[in-house]
């Protein structure tokens, strides 16, 4: 008698697993096998990782619109700090040699719009994300539309 319920308790947990692995996509083709719940389970936490890792390099990113193409000249990093310095600069309280750690900045990376259509944006990250929050704090005081952590 007892093995016989231990037999049938064995199958409705395989048949739980199986029906976990389905319900969350994975097929034996796929990260896991088919009745193996740690697999299934280690999927969706690699998938939560990843989307929390990518959410946290947006983090120091601010993007910038409006500004036309070449206005930049040979160094993007360089014009950036030039162009908030001078728009934003009575409201960051910044001192005259004061760096504002700009890690990278570059165009959208998207092709040339064609003549009379709007200009691809500029992507900027920060080494800190403090001096980000103080430039798009800066940024709403003066009504400049900013939109963040678009990469």
């Amino acid at each position: 008698m007892r093995s016989s319920l231990r037999g049938t308790r064995e199958k409705e947990v395989e048949k739980g697993q199986r029906d976990l692995a389905s319900k969350v996509g994975l097929r034996k083709d796929g990260d896991a096998e088919e009745g193996d719940p740690a697999a299934a389970l280690s999927s969706i936490r690699k998938a939560s990782k990843l989307s929390d890792l990518e959410g946290r390099s947006h983090r120091n990113n601010i993007r910038i619109y409006g500004v036309s193409e070449n206005a930049e000249g040979s160094s993007m990093p360089r014009f950036i700090e030039n162009l908030i310095k001078t728009e934003l600069g009575d409201l960051l309280e910044l001192n005259q040699g004061d760096d504002l750690g700009i890690e990278r900045a570059h165009r959208a990376l998207t092709p040339r719009p064609p003549a009379g259509m709007p200009p691809r944006s500029i992507v900027v990250r920060f080494l800190q994300f403090t001096t980000k929050e103080k430039i798009l704090h800066a940024a709403w005081k003066k009504k400049i539309l900013v939109e963040e952590g678009v990469l």
